[in-house]
């Protein structure tokens, strides 16, 4: 089952990308996508991502079995604070 996360970013939409495309690279992870929307696939996970004006709508469609969704949900949290984004409750 998926799950949603919502966040809110300063600057543009090219730099939260560019940012999100880095750290994929870093992490050996396939990225592809652009200012609007794209997807993400490595290490046993898989997700995808919106954007509309300053908010990134991140959505997490699988994840290894050993890990659970919390862990998922700190990692994003964690992550987006380096792309300069914030999770929206």
């Amino acid at each position: 089952m998926a799950r949603s996360y919502r966040y809110r970013f300063g600057g543009s939409a090219a730099t939260l990308v560019l940012n999100m495309k880095r750290m994929a690279d870093a992490n050996h992870v396939d990225f592809s996508g652009d200012d609007k929307a794209g997807q993400v696939e490595g290490m046993g996970a898989k997700g995808s991502y919106e954007i509309s004006g300053d908010e990134v709508t991140v959505t997490i469609h699988r994840i290894p079995f050993i890990i659970s969704w919390g862990t998922v949900e700190e990692q994003l949290d964690s992550t987006a604070r380096t792309w300069g984004a914030t999770r929206m409750t």
